[in-house]
């Protein structure tokens, strides 16, 4: 799970990252891994309804 991923993102989605992890008390770290997690959730939760 330690490799590089490339992705392509808006200019300034690194800033708003940042901002948005310092609003939530977070590092940039946490505040990704959970937003992650979260729409994972959703994403299996979603799944699970439709099939």
């Amino acid at each position: 799970m330690d490799e590089d991923i490339s992705i392509i993102l808006p200019s300034n989605s690194l800033r708003m990252i940042e901002e948005a992890a310092a609003i939530s008390g977070e590092t940039v770290s946490q505040f990704i891994l959970r937003s992650a997690y979260e729409c994972a959730i959703e994403i299996v939760e979603n799944y699970n309804n439709t099939y």
